[in-house]
């Protein structure tokens, strides 16, 4: 098993055999099903909750815009109280909001529980990527990141697939997935032990090694001045806003691929399934080899890359001739969104110290939600305004193509700001950046 593992993962394969980074992965595994659970049926959900194309979308910003405002809370209780609660609260939220959209056809009740659910998904992600950093470094942090983003890849290739199947016997069962974290949660409660140095007075230490930050206004306002003075850096305020844009391709493919695939080629939920399989599967391969990709090449190739991939794989997904072209395109934003999801959580974990980093990664998981939640709005709102003159097709192929290209000049931009700001193409060290 270590033989195989180090053949396809590298060297630091061996961190699957420890029990902390197992259960981590476990989490990892439902928590990313928010989105791609519902992508392939958003259409026929549409018709339960009798409502337009347009606002079913809703569903992607009722869970993407919580995290807004709740990541800073949950990356600062991380800080402060530990790791493990922050993870066994954001399940346990997740888990029942998601559970309880099996019982109700009201679309505000809906919206409600997707709420919650995304109250739980803002405490959970971020402090996954913030405890391997804990409990990792180098290199063996980036393969932890890619690892666990794999896992992501391989629970959203086989679960949407499994939703289209259900949705066919009941639209209710794919929400009944969702429940999966709550055993989860238990498990976490039991085994899951915070990283030994990590403990109260260390982690809660303002910077002149003073009282801890957590012991009044005072210092929970310098704990704030200092993670903002860190994400004000020129190279890390660039890879922010590049990791922005990543949600915003990587949203508009999730929100409406349904669309796309009903409307532009003719297709069934069944084919959007496939689809959203293929390019989970593809991204959870590419994000495997996240240890190797920044060993060999640093990051700001890999960053220009994984742009072009989104731009140009968004842009052939809704203008391609044929269904086999938009495939194409699929694949081109499985290794974007691959190459990515690994990437920026390294950069970011490595940009701060660890009485910061889950500040920092807070910040860089907000930014990204803002993407997404504004994402389907906006989108939205262009697909109603062109759909009267242009018909739906051709609003889909406007407004996403239009998106995949800024996105692509955008991320690609930043890339070289980080680059042109940056003494070589290398992380910079925690200890540097503070």
């Amino acid at each position: 098993m270590s033989t195989v593992a180090r053949l396809f993962f590298g060297n630091d394969a061996d961190i699957l055999a420890e029990t902390r980074f197992q259960l981590l992965l476990a989490a990892e595994l439902v928590i990313v099903l928010g989105t791609s659970l519902v992508s392939p049926i958003l259409d026929t959900l549409a018709t339960v909750y009798a409502v337009s194309p347009a606002v079913i979308g809703l569903m992607v910003t009722a869970i993407t815009a919580p995290a807004i405002v709740l990541i800073p809370i949950g990356g600062s209780l991380a800080d402060w109280y530990g790791r493990r609660p922050v993870l066994i609260v954001g399940l346990l939220l997740f888990g029942g909001g998601g559970s309880a959209l099996a019982f109700t056809t009201d679309f505000r009740v809906v919206l409600a529980l997707r709420t919650i659910q995304g109250a739980g998904f803002a405490f959970t992600l971020p402090t996954l990527i913030t405890t391997i950093r804990d409990l990792y470094g180098g290199q063996r942090e980036s393969t932890g990141q890619g690892l666990r983003n794999a896992t992501g890849g391989v629970s959203n290739a086989l679960f949407p697939i499994l939703a289209g199947g259900l949705v066919v016997v009941a639209w209710q069962l794919p929400f009944l997935l969702y429940g999966l974290a709550l055993p989860v949660a238990v498990t976490l409660y039991v085994w899951f032990d915070e990283p030994a140095d990590l403990h109260t007075n260390d982690a809660r230490m303002d910077g002149n090694g003073g009282e801890p930050s957590t012991g009044g206004d005072g210092g929970r306002l310098r704990y704030t001045k200092q993670v903002l003075k860190a994400a004000l850096r020129r190279r890390v305020a660039a890879i922010l806003v590049a990791r922005a844009f990543y949600s915003v391709a990587m949203f508009a493919f999730l929100t409406y691929i349904s669309l796309v695939v009903a409307n532009i080629f003719d297709g069934s939920p069944g084919l959007t399934a496939l689809l959203i399989s293929v390019w989970a599967g593809i991204y959870s391969i590419v994000s495997t080899q996240a240890g190797r990709v920044t060993g060999r090449w640093g990051y700001t190739g890999p960053l220009i890359v994984l742009h072009a991939g989104l731009g140009i794989g968004l842009i052939l997904t809704v203008v391609g001739p044929s269904i086999y072209v938009a495939g194409l395109g699929v694949v081109c934003i499985a290794v974007g969104v691959g190459t990515g999801g690994a990437l920026y959580r390294s950069l970011v974990t490595g940009f701060a110290s660890k009485r910061l980093r889950a500040g920092l990664v807070s910040i860089s998981e907000v930014l990204g939600r803002v993407g997404a939640s504004v994402t389907p709005v906006v989108l939205g709102l262009g697909i109603s305004v062109l759909e009267p003159d242009l018909g739906i097709a051709l609003a889909l192929q406007y407004v996403l193509g239009g998106t995949g290209l800024v996105t692509m000049v955008v991320g690609i931009g930043c890339a070289v700001v980080y680059w042109l700001d940056s003494p070589s193409n290398e992380r910079p060290t925690a200890s540097s950046q503070m």
